[in-house]
């Protein structure tokens, strides 16, 4: 077995690039979620709604904001560099956000602009920016190393009930989410100071290959570089290619699990856990941790299609111990959409690595963030209020199950050959020779 298919063979700069992707999900998940389950009516000056109206609004709003981000990203010279400053800004409207007393009508409205910006920022930082500088530096282990970085999400699900009742004691929301912001914190720090855009400029190989020469590695960077010039799909072509849809419509559950997990609290506190919550996303965390990573290593062994059908079917057994409900069952449903959620949120950067060219995943990748977006955003307030006025989260999971069946049998049906035979068709037409860079991974 070669060093380069040893599974963790990284090498320390390559580590540091994971720590940095994990911190940037643990200010996604703890800087827009936690909020909502903990803050609710401390921010929302009583009322408990405010911030998931505020949520969703956001992710409608970033809908538009994401496709322009994701389109000009093609533009951008260093998108290491320009992912760190993101997030570097992301984390200071958090901290402004968490030191603001809402005891003021001035403070309220402080607190409320810093968490719509922290809500439309935040999601482009972990989800898509620092999943293009982990593309760029690890084209074929990128399953493996997202499966890592995403047990930021059950991690963070793991310690919302404990900073809940940090924050119950103190009554300081600054001290009660401090680990978290040191986390962010350190994470940007690594990535000023430990790692290039590309591996080649620290001397370093794609995948951390060690059989590649440097001069092959130098000529990858710049034939990279210059693919940029001829990317050939943009939203009208995505649009009309068949095989994008199924990729879309199989990362519906993306948004419906965030949603999901966005109203943790209230969900659970309809099958009688409301004094267990800390304890219940404890082991959920615990459990989805091992098996975000599990996924991880099926995407990165047996492919990115196999492991979107194994999620699938994953989210259906959690929605269907959800209609069952009891303590039992919400518990397990918990853990099993946690394990979604973990290994899941990666799916929109590794599918689009996998079928597509790295020159065309920013236009691919703004589109098919269209079709998750909308659902990210209508979601949240929707389950709150039909679980606040129902006493139950029955709905919640109907949606949640109808997603995951629809990801299901789009995902069985699509072939990534699609992709290829329509890449094939635009490069003919644009005078550009044919390759079988897309042969094998059509197969994946």
């Amino acid at each position: 077995m070669t060093k380069r298919a040893k599974a963790g063979n990284y090498g320390w700069r390559g580590w540091m690039l994971i720590i940095y992707a994990f911190s940037s999900m643990i200010a996604f998940m703890v800087f827009t979620s936690y909020p909502q389950n903990i803050l609710g009516e401390y921010f929302g000056a009583g009322d408990a709604n405010l911030l998931t109206s505020i949520y969703s609004t956001c992710n409608l709003v970033n809908i538009a904001i994401g496709f322009i981000v994701k389109y000009l990203v093609g533009y951008v010279k260093n998108i290491k560099v320009f992912s760190s400053i993101w997030g570097a800004v992301t984390l200071a409207f958090a901290v402004v956000m968490l030191l603001i007393k809402p005891d003021t009508s001035t403070g309220h409205t402080i607190i409320i602009i810093c968490y719509v910006a922290v809500c439309i920022l935040s999601p482009l930082y972990a989800n898509y920016l620092t999943g293009v500088v982990v593309g760029q530096w690890f084209p074929t282990k990128k399953g493996a190393i997202m499966g890592i970085a995403t047990i930021a999400f059950p991690v963070g699900n793991m310690f919302v009930g404990y900073c809940r009742n940090w924050f119950m004691a103190s009554n300081n929301a600054f001290t009660a989410f401090l680990p978290f912001l040191i986390v962010v914190a350190i994470g940007i720090i690594l990535s000023c100071t430990t790692f290039a855009d590309f591996p080649e400029q620290n001397g370093c190989f794609r995948d951390n290959d060690p059989s590649m020469t440097k001069e092959k590695a130098e000529e990858m960077m710049r034939h990279q570089q210059e693919n940029k010039k001829h990317a050939l799909w943009n939203p009208l072509r995505c649009a009309s290619s068949l095989g994008f849809w199924f990729v879309s419509l199989s990362l519906l559950p993306a948004g419906i699990s965030a949603a999901m997990m966005a109203q943790s609290f209230v969900i659970i506190s309809t099958s009688g856990l409301m004094d267990q919550f800390a304890t219940v996303m404890l082991i959920v965390g615990i459990v989805a941790a091992v098996g975000s990573w599990l996924v991880g290593v099926v995407d990165n062994k047996f492919g990115t299609r196999k492991a979107i059908i194994l999620e699938m079917i994953i989210m259906l057994l959690s929605s269907v111990l959800g209609f069952i409900g009891g303590p039992i069952c919400t518990w397990i449903a918990m853990i099993l959409l946690g394990i979604y959620m973990g290994a899941g949120s990666n799916f929109p950067v590794s599918a689009v690595y996998q079928w597509w060219r790295p020159e065309d995943f920013s236009k691919v990748s703004a589109s098919s963030g269209v079709v998750t977006g909308i659902i990210g955003a209508l979601l949240p307030i929707w389950i709150r209020t039909q679980v606040t006025a129902t006493g139950s989260p029955f709905f919640a999971y109907l949606i949640q199950g109808c997603g995951a069946l629809v990801g299901l049998i789009c995902m069985l049906i699509f072939r990534g050959t699609w992709i290829k035979k329509r890449d094939d068709k635009y490069r003919q037409a644009a005078g550009l020779a044919l390759d079988d860079y897309l042969t094998d991974r059509a197969t994946r």
